[in-house]
């Protein structure tokens, strides 16, 4: 649990991924107010139910998370974010 905000955060996440040289890079998205997310899911049904069934994904513990953010650039951290299609078809793409 977090402690300052009383939030339940699991010690492992799925990351949605692309594919980039046979290794799988986490994804980030652009949100409303100009910010990039970092999409992550607490269980991989929700990762395939937001992002699709067949969807690159890797697992991750949270506490890795600010490695991550040094690797790939991110101001926000998004739980179980719906992706929309046109997003998802875009990862497909690149």
């Amino acid at each position: 649990m977090n402690k300052n905000s009383g939030t339940l955060v699991p010690p492992m996440l799925y990351l949605p991924t692309i594919i980039r040289d046979e290794v799988g890079v986490p994804v980030v998205v652009n949100t409303s107010d100009g910010r990039v997310a970092l999409p992550v899911y607490t269980a991989l049904d929700r990762l395939a139910d937001n992002c699709g069934t067949n969807r690159s994904w890797m697992l991750v513990a949270t506490e890795d998370l600010g490695r991550i953010r040094d690797e790939i650039r991110f101001d926000v951290v998004g739980f179980d974010l719906p992706i929309p299609r046109q997003v998802r078809d875009a990862w497909n793409r690149a």
